[in-house]
């Protein structure tokens, strides 16, 4: 899966900015969720769905909580 998103990037990338493909360079940054903080604050572990942890989310301020409850 991986591989096919880095070829439509390269593809996409390619033709919007009128280069070839060749020059197009892509990454990808595999991070576990312990090593991300996010709205000040470490992110909880990957689940099957958005998460959901009551606990996480009473952290966030009142704005930010209500943002990410949207985002589930």
């Amino acid at each position: 899966m991986k591989a096919r998103l880095l070829h439509r990037i390269r593809q996409g990338v390619a033709k919007i900015a009128n280069v070839p493909e060749e020059v197009v360079w892509t990454y990808f940054c595999d991070l576990p969720p312990e090593n991300i903080m996010e709205w000040g604050h470490i992110m909880p572990p990957l689940r099957d769905t958005m998460p959901n942890d009551d606990a996480w989310l009473k952290e966030l301020s009142g704005p930010f909580r209500e943002y990410v409850q949207q985002l589930a």
